[in-house]
């Protein structure tokens, strides 16, 4: 007997018309898939309209799923081409310096901190931007990566290599070393 993860029993279940058991699947991931597209669109209500269009457009196609375990890169992969049909993204704006001003000054230090690096990973271009998205704010492997975003796991890490050195040019307020091709 094989091991079955419950995320791809759920996915089962869900195909079989089970919408408590696709309701799960949705509270897992609803807050990081709304994450995800916000750092691609850069407006949280754009974010949640295209999670909410990849959860439904999963749903529908849910039956026609080969691999339930899979069910998590699907979902995001799906995600990624909503924010892709919906156009450019745009930079997250910087939150207004007297905005942050509550807490400890380390807190305010951190979360300015926090504010640029996601206005300099919302600048990237999107093949770098989806990859650095996926990585870090998901925590999702080079290879899960590559099922999302159509490329190879080699060509990811890559990119993502790339992507570094452009938020560290970016952060540091020099021109970013030249893109390339991957």
């Amino acid at each position: 007997m094989r091991d079955v993860s419950p995320e791809a029993e759920l996915a089962r279940q869900a195909a079989r018309g089970d919408r408590e058991a696709f309701g799960r699947l949705v509270a897992r991931y609803q807050r990081p898939l709304v994450n995800f597209t916000y750092r691609y669109l850069g407006q949280r209500e754009d974010a949640e309209d295209a999670a909410q269009e990849a959860f439904v457009r999963v749903y529908l196609w849910l039956g026609r799923l080969r691999q339930p375990e899979s069910f998590g890169t699907y979902l995001f992969a799906t995600a990624l081409n909503v924010c892709r049909r919906r156009g450019e993204a745009r930079p997250l704006p910087l939150a207004p310096p007297d905005s942050a001003t509550q807490g400890t000054p380390e807190a305010v230090l951190r979360r300015a901190e926090h504010d640029r690096l996601l206005h300099a990973i919302s600048a990237l271009p999107e093949e770098y931007r989806s990859v650095v998205s996926l990585r870090i704010g998901d925590e999702l492997s080079f290879a899960e990566i590559g099922r999302i975003v159509g490329a190879e796991e080699g060509a990811c890490r890559v990119r993502f290599h790339r992507a570094k050195e452009m938020l560290r040019a970016a952060l540091a307020g020099v021109p970013a070393p030249s893109e390339g091709t991957t």
